[in-house]
């Protein structure tokens, strides 16, 4: 699954396989939705701290094994968050 945010966590797209894990139509559109438009209160704060430290530190997060917000079945997978800057930062 993939997917991109803006600075205010805000989604600008995701991929299919996104949209398919929240049995979402492959034509949906995810921009300027954040995570509590698809996930549980508590699953949308643990992705959205996540996102927001990635963002602050500037530091990735690579292969850490989480579970999977928004599944219907209990999946867990390996995550990594990237920050990606212009070039203003």
């Amino acid at each position: 699954m993939f997917y991109v945010k803006d600075i205010n966590l805000n989604y600008v797209t995701a991929n299919s396989a996104f949209l398919k894990n929240l049995s979402l139509n492959k034509n949906f559109s995810v921009l300027g939705k954040n995570d509590t438009d698809f996930f549980p209160i508590k699953e949308a704060a643990v992705n959205e701290n996540e996102d927001r430290e990635v963002f602050i530190s500037g530091k990735s997060i690579i292969n850490s094994e989480n579970y999977i917000p928004g599944s219907r079945k209990k999946k867990w997978g390996l995550n990594s968050k990237i920050p990606i800057f212009d070039s203003k930062g």
